[in-house]
Formats: structure tokens, C-alpha cells, sequence
């Protein structure tokens, strides 16, 4: 093969890898948005968070904030095309820190460390019908047959 014919296969190769990268990079964006969270099915406000893009779009960022506590946590999120995962990093001023790892799938962004930690965390963003964004945080003991729900958030665009 020539040299020319090399160059111009690695650089279809790349483009056309950005182009599918770039469309899975944007699976989370039903995240993105000012918020006003609640306890899912009532009417009780938990907290407020902003979830906005970062670093040209390549990244998400959330911050967090408890409105009855002192409680603020933060996290970045980032579709990783090396594992074609997405993952999570998430800090919190209580000392928690999670890396989570996961998909996007049937309307859903499922992110866990169960590969790596027992006990191990597993959350679930849904998007809902109305426009907000259903977030369920578990947590398990036994690796991933059982599940305790840790928190249920109804995230609704703050006016």
C-alpha cells in the first residue's frame, strides 16, 4: 500500500470514529439543565442541581447541593470511546467517592461499579415523558442480585 493510501485510510478511520463517538457522547444530554430535585412521587424538595457541558461538550459536569443539609456533592461524566462506556466520577463533601460505569440504553443511563467494589452502587437516570429526569441511586451487598434503593429523585427544570 502507498504511503498516500495510508494516510487517507487512518484518516476516514478517525473521522468516522469521531462521528459515532460524537453521537454517544450526546446520550446524556436529557441530563443537562438547572433543577429543582424532588423525592420522586411527592412534593418534597431534596435539593437543587445544575448539570451543564464542559470542556466543548466532551464532558458533563453536576453540582449538587441538599437544601435541608449542608450537603453538596459534585460530579463529571464523560463518554469514554476507549471502552465504549460512559463513566462517572463523583466527590461529595461527606468523603463519598464513586466511579461508576455504564450505558445508555432503552431510554435509560445505567451506571454501577459492581465490577469493582462489594458493597457496590448502581444508578439509573430515566428520562421521562414530560421532559424531567428520573434518577434512582441502589445500593448492594451481595454483588448485584439484590438491591436496596438509597435514593429516588424526580429532577424538574428549575423556573
Amino acid at each position: 500500500m502507498k504511503p498516500l493510501s495510508i494516510l487517507l485510510l487512518l484518516v476516514t478511520t478517525v473521522f468516522s470514529q469521531d462521528k459515532c463517538d460524537d453521537l454517544k457522547m450526546h446520550q446524556f444530554d436529557f441530563w443537562i439543565g438547572d433543577w429543582n430535585v424532588y423525592q420522586f412521587g411527592t412534593d418534597t424538595l431534596a435539593g437543587v442541581s445544575s448539570v451543564k457541558p464542559i470542556l466543548g461538550h466532551k464532558s458533563i459536569e453536576e453540582n449538587y447541593q441538599n437544601l435541608k443539609y449542608k450537603f453538596k456533592g459534585k460530579s463529571l461524566n464523560i463518554y469514554n470511546s476507549k471502552t465504549d462506556k460512559w463513566e462517572q466520577f463523583w466527590v461529595d463533601n461527606s468523603g463519598l467517592s464513586l466511579h461508576l460505569s455504564g450505558e445508555f440504553r432503552d431510554n435509560r443511563m445505567i451506571l454501577s461499579d459492581c465490577e469493582t467494589v462489594n458493597p457496590c452502587d448502581r444508578i439509573t437516570w430515566t428520562t421521562l415523558n414530560d421532559g424531567t429526569v428520573r434518577q434512582e441511586w441502589e445500593q448492594s451487598k451481595d454483588g448485584g442480585k439484590t438491591w436496596k434503593k438509597v435514593f429516588d429523585g424526580h429532577y424538574k427544570t428549575r423556573e
